[in-house]
């Protein structure tokens, strides 16, 4: 069973990733792997700056573009877990955050991305979104589920769910994921 989740990235007031997770999205998974890679980039300059470049350099797609991209590239590797544009797929996650370093420090093509940020408005499917707030230094974690709702003055208070055909359905009883723990980058946890 999978835990769903959301990995967000903001940056000079834009979100720069949003990237859907399909499994471990869980605190001890995809978060502990989340702070794990904040705390590398503070104490990693290069580190740092491979992910600030792969970041400036990644884009958002849509829908059809993104699907052109997965047929053109699927007769190659016959095989389902096709390694071709696994941003597009569920089980990428968080790795995404490793990939832009990687991008960036070796000069390779723009990352493309799917923009999941919706997913954070159904609290009933999304168990955890993730954000990375480069412009106000923050780590903040949200939760779904009928307890933590976002409250007004929070991330993703007010927000609608769309309409995305890729993402589970919304609940009229779940509202947005709600606002869980904070950190500055200077006070994130070391475990």
């Amino acid at each position: 069973m999978g835990t769903r989740y959301l990995t967000a990235v903001v940056h000079k007031g834009e979100y720069r990733v949003a990237q859907f997770g399909q499994f471990n999205g869980h605190f001890g998974g995809a978060g502990f792997e989340i702070l794990s890679f904040l705390l590398s980039l503070r104490l990693n300059s290069k580190k740092l700056e491979g992910f600030m470049k792969g970041l400036a350099e990644s884009k958002f797609v849509d829908e059809e573009t993104a699907y052109s991209l997965r047929t053109e590239f699927s007769p190659l590797v016959p095989n389902p877990f096709n390694p071709w544009m696994p941003q597009f797929r569920g089980e990428f996650g968080c790795d995404v955050l490793y990939e832009l370093f990687e991008r960036g420090i070796e000069n390779r093509a723009p990352l493309l991305l799917l923009n999941h940020l919706e997913f954070a408005a159904n609290g009933l499917f999304c168990a955890c979104a993730y954000v990375i707030d480069l412009d106000n230094s923050m780590f903040e974690i949200y939760e779904g589920g009928p307890e933590r709702v976002a409250l007004p003055g929070e991330r993703f208070y007010g927000m609608s769910p769309g309409k995305n055909p890729n993402l589970p359905p919304t609940s009229s009883k779940h509202g947005p994921v709600g606002l869980f723990m904070k950190w500055s980058f200077d006070e994130l946890p070391s475990q």
